[in-house]
């Protein structure tokens, strides 16, 4: 049997008060989103190679909230972006988080827990049911600067840990890899938030007082 092409899997260490691990999951991921094959099919376009101005593509970002995607012989929605302009789909930098997100749970881009699982991941906008940063505090998302060459390919490793800070135990029961998505890096309105991946965790995790989580995607592109 053929080697899969693109292998994810997700690693998740829960550590004590004292910095030692006393839990590791480690499972293959088997939900990359359908707003991420959107926003890829998407991408492939130019102006000078579409040959339908009118196609509109359709994907949600982590709010639930439509994002359409338009040629110029289409009428633009609300928050309508030109298909030239999606040429960012991996952007990390958290000084362009667009405002729409500055209210949100979690507003930039990382590996977001969530409080509840996901019936379809591979249709879910993010993790379900974010868990507030008033319960998990984020460190620092870790992203590539350059990939890896590996037995098993091309490796790009993400992670991000996460701190209960809380006075209360949490269950992670849903984990999501969230990117943002711009055109143009500078312009705000055309910078949105989107789970390229989400997965449910199973089991789920118990995150006791002052322990805290490490969630790592290895995304593997064979050779």
């Amino acid at each position: 049997m053929p080697k899969s092409k693109v292998g994810v899997t997700l690693r998740i260490e829960v550590r004590d008060d004292k910095g030692r691990v006393v839990k590791v999951i480690e499972t293959p991921s088997r939900s990359f989103t359908q707003n991420f094959t959107t926003l890829l099919l998407a991408s492939m376009w130019s102006g000078n190679t579409i040959h339908d101005w009118h196609i509109t593509y359709t994907f949600y970002d982590v709010m639930g909230s439509p994002i359409y995607i338009i040629g110029f012989g289409s009428s633009p929605p609300a928050g309508a972006s030109y298909l030239y302009e999606v040429d960012y789909l991996f952007y990390s930098e958290p000084q362009y988080i667009a405002s729409p997100y500055q209210s949100y749970t979690i507003f930039m881009p990382g590996i977001w827990p969530g409080s509840f699982p996901c019936p379809s991941p591979v249709y879910a906008y993010g993790p379900c049911s974010p868990i507030s940063t008033n319960v998990l505090n984020p460190g620092p998302f870790s992203f590539p600067s350059s990939p890896s060459y590996t037995a098993s390919g091309w490796q790009m490793t993400y992670s991000q840990t996460w701190t209960n800070v809380s006075s209360s135990p949490v269950m992670v029961f849903s984990v999501a890899l969230v990117f943002g998505v711009s055109g143009y890096p500078t312009a705000l309105s055309s910078y949105y938030l989107y789970a390229a991946i989400v997965d449910n965790v199973s089991p789920p995790v118990l995150i006791s007082p002052n322990y805290s989580v490490t969630f790592i995607y290895n995304i593997f592109y064979a050779v």
